[in-house]
């Protein structure tokens, strides 16, 4: 569900240099997907997010101290390993596909 969220608002901040694209169908392009990158970029951005989903789930049901009985404190806990996700895969991918569109990639210039 996060990630589906979190791709629609990527298409109100899109990726620098693509054409208005988020980064996860300008990254689809760059590997060459042509007209299917959007189907493509979808796929793999759906596809981590569960992925993430999936690994939290897994250590919040084997970690005790994790689970949470209140909505408020689970989602919560969902947003912050969401934005955890994006700082430890999301920039790290970004730098190595797109280094002209992060500030790492202009500093070369």
């Amino acid at each position: 569900m996060g990630s589906l969220v979190m791709g629609v608002l990527a298409y109100a901040i899109p990726a620098p240099n693509t054409g208005g694209d988020p980064f996860f169908i300008a990254a689809a392009k760059i590997m060459g997907f042509g007209n299917l990158a959007w189907a493509v970029g979808w796929l793999l951005h759906v596809m981590t997010g569960m992925g993430v989903g999936a690994v939290f789930g897994i250590l919040v049901s084997r970690v005790p101290s994790l689970r949470n009985r209140k909505i408020g404190n689970k989602i919560f806990a969902g947003i912050l390993v969401g934005c955890v996700a994006w700082v430890v895969l999301f920039i790290p991918i970004m730098v190595l596909l797109m280094p002209t569109g992060t500030s790492v990639g202009s500093l070369g210039s």
